[in-house]
């Protein structure tokens, strides 16, 4: 910029500034040497100055798609030397563009990292790049810039300054939905229309970006084809492993031939994101709408980061305005999925992706209420499976298949507003999803925070009543018990309150945790063959098989006779209770089994724990004018952050400080080959070793395959390699299995005196532990074994 007074070229503002003020005197009037406006302060000075700064860059910087902000393979908008080329300086302008461009790219990973904690309000995001552009302004850039580049060229700040620029071309998509409000003036009511907005990211957009991380296709076509062979091979599909092994995916697959096809499911939920106990409760509640990839494999689903929020609105505006209003903009994205695909380009292949929405997942209510059926549990058909009349299914103890949904009746049921149909489903408009056949059950809220929690109350009042324990003696063993690692949420204190109401109120974790662990409680002061005792193994029995990660054939026919037999004995041991809705859920399940495989795998836990996410972002800013936006924005600045870092699915892996104890292995008798100086050279020890979120413990028990049976052992030493700490040994001692305690429905073990060197990936399921019962060694029940 050239000073008017002195015709000086000044390359920095905050120095134009200051020679405005000491070489001329003018502390109150600064004027522009683009515009020549005159300003009074120096911020409004600066900022204007700055104005033309940023709108000289704008035409360079580049475009980006539609919603989601990821840089494009090539970055022209840094460039500090507009002069051409010429053969003699071609290699020294070659390494400045490299330098160039491994800043901005530099620039954009430190802003995005940022943008990632959902925990800093974008504001002082926008703060602190600010301090940072003052700061390498300050006046050494300069020096650099002389010991770079060469003296006749000057450095261009665009390099800096688009960091910034580029934040404004991260668009949010608007669908509008135009609404009445009511507003005064002059005494005189009218009627004003106003707008209404949710805030949409297309998944089209979502799923491209997504795909085009380097081994993120190549790892979902992997699993995926994996699957398919494993289910083809097995006797009559006899294993189900994931949804896609069921008689749901398979017949989307039969009419999708020649093409690839991905299945999706999407889940659908409300959030509070001010104070549920504050004044203004509910005004503030947003719906969010969430989808994953059905077919990640199973290390890496459960992470919050492979669940993509895709629309967010005022829950309230659905009430009012209706779900076709609300969803239109996401149901016409997953039909183009379906009908068109998208094309996927990454460092490996191009590819043409279909993608097609298998299952739409909620808690009972707000299924019903977006898929057009009663939301009211008391009315006469309240189940979205079959057409059985509530006043039967209160004494039902086996499912009357005659009165299963069929597709070809759904009209006829729309038409007449009966078997519990209120409006016709939108969702129905996607050609391979219908209603009827939306086989979607949520184990957390039917089971963790439904059934279980009237059963056990039922049962644990039993069995007090029977003076074969008091309450106090139960908490007393709840609170000194020793639970497992992975069992962090231990359970509180049952309270004599939640007894007499008939419902004991825990959290779905801490419940999971009650249940499994009950049998070791209190099973040392209960008799054997107790009614109530056996009504409760029933129950633990349908909890493992339910949230097993894989499923038999035998496996559901012993369900289906389990959970008949379980219903039974309920009614009979408490003839004054009534069936719940939840409890003739259960009846479904065994179908809903062979439809879409196991119901852990299509848990709705991980999808209400993003919801922590979301309040996470809400409680970080003050405002909440518009909170879907706010939401929206920064849910799209994170994923933005994982694009640009190219993160996919890489193992996490920790580990404790090493252990320098030498082991002694000269008593040890291994059942394979183990070399110890080799151990001793290039492993070293620790005492715990955790990977994707499953740790592995000294004195933990695991299991590992030997043929078609399974074999229990302790892990006594954890060895890491030096050079990689994702390769990692177990020492174990094996056990002995000598008998199933059908009381605590577990196995007794005792120690084999016979070693085995394991890796990792030979162990199968999660680590457990001992419990010394009576003399006994227990490890909880494994149907493998």
């Amino acid at each position: 910029m050239k000073c008017s007074y002195c015709d000086k070229n000044i390359i920095d503002i905050n120095k134009f500034v200051y020679h405005l003020e000491y070489a001329h005197s003018m502390k109150h009037k600064y004027e522009c040497p683009t515009c020549s406006r005159c300003f009074t302060r120096r911020d409004c000075f600066k900022r204007h100055f700055l104005s033309h700064d940023k709108d000289s860059l704008s035409e360079n910087i580049p475009q980006f798609a539609n919603d989601i902000f990821v840089p494009g393979p090539s970055i022209d908008s840094c460039n500090i030397a507009n002069e051409e080329y010429n053969e003699s300086s071609f290699h020294a302008e070659a390494k400045r563009e490299e330098f160039l461009t491994n800043l901005q790219k530099a620039v954009l990973k430190f802003m995005t990292k940022l943008n990632m904690d959902l925990s800093i309000h974008r504001s002082f995001i926008q703060k602190v790049i600010e301090f940072v552009k003052e700061f390498l302004s300050s006046g050494f850039l300069t020096i650099l810039k002389d010991f770079l580049f060469s003296p006749e060229r000057s450095v261009n700040r665009s390099h800096l300054d688009v960091a910034k620029d580029l934040l404004d071309h991260i668009v949010t998509c608007f669908n509008f939905i135009d609404s009445q409000d009511v507003s005064k003036k002059n005494n005189i009511t009218s009627l004003v229309l106003k707008q209404r907005t949710c805030t949409f990211i297309p998944v089209s957009q979502t799923l491209k970006q997504f795909m085009a991380i380097p081994g993120v296709l190549e790892s979902i076509q992997k699993y995926q084809n994996e699957s398919y062979v494993s289910k083809f091979y097995e006797p009559q599909g006899a294993l189900y492993k994931n949804i896609l092994n069921g008689s749901l995916w398979e017949e989307i697959l039969q009419s999708t031939q020649g093409s690839t096809h991905i299945p999706l499911i999407i889940y659908y939920d409300d959030l509070e994101t001010s104070n549920p106990l504050g004044s203004h409760a509910g005004v503030y509640k947003v719906g969010a709408v969430y989808f994953s990839i059905a077919s990640i494999p199973p290390s890496y689903m459960s992470r919050l980061e492979n669940i993509f929020i895709t629309l967010i609105f005022h829950s309230q505006e659905r009430i009012e305005f209706g779900n076709k209003a609300i969803f239109n903009c996401l149901l016409e994205d997953l039909k183009q999925l379906e009908s068109d695909g998208i094309i996927v380009t990454n460092d490996k292949q191009t590819i043409k992706l279909y993608f097609d929405v298998v299952l739409i997942m909620d808690d009972n209510v707000g299924l019903n209420s977006i898929l057009g059926f009663v939301e009211s549990f008391s009315a006469n058909y309240f189940c979205r499976f079959c057409i059985t009349q509530k006043a039967v299914t209160q004494r039902q103890t086996q499912l009357d298949t005659q009165n299963e949904r069929w597709k070809r009746k759904y009209e006829n049921h729309v038409k007449n507003k009966e078997y519990g149909i209120k409006e016709f489903c939108i969702w129905n408009e996607l050609k391979y999803f219908h209603v009827y056949h939306n086989h979607s059950v949520n184990f957390m809220h039917d089971f963790l925070e439904g059934i279980h929690r009237y059963d056990m109350t039922l049962t644990i009042k039993y069995l007090i009543q029977e003076h074969l324990f008091s309450l106090e003696t139960l908490n007393s063993r709840l609170k000194y018990f020793n639970y497992e690692y992975s069992e962090q949420n231990h359970p509180p204190p049952v309270k004599k309150e939640q007894l007499e109401k008939g419902m004991i109120v825990f959290s779905a974790s801490e419940m999971a945790c009650f249940v499994k662990n009950f049998r070791y409680f209190v099973g040392d002061l209960v008799p054997f063959n107790n009614q109530a005792w056996l009504v409760y193994l029933d129950l633990l029995e349908i909890t493992e098989i339910l949230s097993g990660s894989e499923i038999s054939l035998s496996d559901i026919q012993c369900l289906e006779m389990v959970t008949s037999k379980y219903l039974n004995n309920l009614l009979h041991l408490y003839p004054h209770v009534t069936l719940k809705p939840k409890h003739h859920f259960l009846l479904h399940y065994p179908e809903i089994l062979r439809k879409t495989g196991p119901v852990s795998k299509i848990s709705s836990v991980r999808f209400e724990a993003k919801h922590r996410e979301l309040k996470k972002i809400a409680n970080s800013v003050q405002t909440r004018k518009n909170i879907p936006l706010t939401l929206a924005i920064k849910c799209q600045m994170q994923f933005a952050g994982r694009c640009i870092s190219e993160s996919g699915f890489e193992d996490r892996i920790y580990l404790s400080k090493p252990i320098f104890d030498s082991p002694s292995f000269e008593t040890y008798q291994f059942e394979n080959d183990f070399n110890c100086d080799s151990y001793k050279d290039n492993f070293y020890q620790v005492k715990w070793y955790e990977k994707n979120g499953v740790r592995y413990s000294l004195l933990d028990v695991i299991s590992y395959k030997t043929g078609e049976e399974s074999q229990y052992c302790t892990i006594k030493n954890i060895f890491i390699d030096h050079k990689s700490i994702k390769i990692c040994h177990l020492i174990c001692e094996n056990l002995n299995t000598k008998e199933l305690n059908i009381h605590y429905r577990s196995h007794i073990v005792e120690p084999a005196n016979k070693y085995i060197c394991l890796k990792l990936d030979a162990v199968h399921g999660r680590p457990t532990v001992i419990h010394h019962l009576n003399n006994f060694n227990l490890v909880p029940f494994s149907k493998s074994l």
